[in-house]
């Protein structure tokens, strides 16, 4: 989907702070990735990707934000595109809205779902072995 308006003044608000050297960026919008039940779980996990982050350089932040501001909505692609799709949601997902996603997900003309509870934008990490689990099941029922 394309970014609503209030998207994108929140991108252009992060391209701000990131051109005015706000170093800590990642250090408030990490955390929030993860369900609020598993923050503290995983902590080590959250600390780790705040260290990595530091690595991305501030035009590769800017520019991320400004592709996602400025992206068209290609969401006639998942009614029309014939091949399967794998969505994995986090309901407590605080980036992308679950009823969204999941109206998205049954949009497409052939598509697996995988709706984890407690869960937020980070489904590799906070439900790791399902995610895992349910990826190579798509693999080989696609491929093989």
């Amino acid at each position: 989907m394309a970014d609503d308006e209030k998207a994108k003044i929140n991108r252009d608000r992060v391209i701000e702070l990131v051109k005015k050297g706000y170093s800590d960026f990642f250090l408030n919008f990490i955390p929030d990735l993860f369900s609020k039940s598993n923050q503290k779980k995983f902590q080590k996990e959250i600390k780790n990707l705040i260290v990595n982050s530091k690595l991305i350089s501030s035009q590769a932040i800017i520019a991320s934000m400004e592709g996602m501001k400025l992206r068209a909505d290609n969401t006639i692609l998942l009614r029309t595109l014939k091949i399967p799709l794998l969505f994995i949601l986090g309901k407590d997902d605080t980036r992308v809205d679950y009823n969204l996603a999941l109206k998205q997900a049954t949009s497409a003309k052939c598509s697996l779902i995988l709706s984890l509870d407690n869960v937020g934008h980070m489904g590799y990490i906070e439900a790791r072995d399902i995610t895992i689990s349910t990826v190579k099941s798509f693999v080989d029922i696609v491929y093989y």
